[in-house]
């Protein structure tokens, strides 16, 4: 769900720079126009190459997923940690 917000805020993000309306938009991605508003606004909060690295992260954590014995968790938390701000060195072992 996350990958897919990012992607959807990355796409809303390139159409508004194309000068589309929320309208189109939402008809161009197949969503209701009230989710598209909300969406177009928290598109305002990310430039392009910020949501570009975001999505590579994902994009990254995911082939990690797929390809190492690294713990799901951890691999999840560093994703969360890249996300929101605070680097992508992951807490070994996981404070509780």
């Amino acid at each position: 769900m996350m990958v897919r917000h990012i992607r959807l805020l990355w796409s809303i993000k390139q159409l508004g720079q194309q000068r589309h309306d929320a309208v189109h938009i939402a008809k161009t991605l197949g969503l209701p126009p009230a989710v598209c508003r909300q969406l177009v606004t928290q598109s305002r909060h990310f430039s392009l190459e910020h949501l570009r690295q975001l999505y590579a992260a994902a994009l990254e954590a995911d082939v990690t997923f797929k390809t190492s014995n690294k713990p799901p968790r951890a691999i999840l938390e560093e994703l969360i940690l890249h996300v929101c701000g605070r680097g992508t060195k992951p807490i070994y072992p996981p404070v509780y």
